[in-house]
């Protein structure tokens, strides 16, 4: 596999490895990119095909990251009714009495 294919499946491994919340699959194959990306940059090996791969992947990431903050929201959101709703029961237990 060349450098620029491991970079596109790199980005749809990781958009699965989030979608099934598995973080730790998600911080290994970051990880992978990461070492593949300071390889190529020490070895100054920057072909066509690996720069638009990494166009590519940046665009991917940009559209995963964007879902992942909706998601996170998404998720402050409903904790934050949550606490509401708790503190709203504590009151009226308080009050009740």
């Amino acid at each position: 596999m060349t450098n620029a294919e491991f970079l596109k499946t790199s980005a749809f491994r990781l958009e699965l490895a989030v979608s099934e919340n598995n973080l730790e699959l998600a911080h290994q194959i970051i990880d992978e990119r990461l070492r593949l990306l300071q390889i190529i940059s020490r070895e100054n090996d920057h072909t066509p095909d690996l720069v638009e791969a990494a166009k590519e992947t940046l665009a991917h990431d940009e559209k995963l990251s964007f879902l992942i903050s909706q998601e996170k929201e998404s998720l402050r959101r409903k904790l934050h009714d949550v606490v509401i709703a708790d503190k709203a029961t504590q009151l009226y237990r308080v009050h009740s009495k």
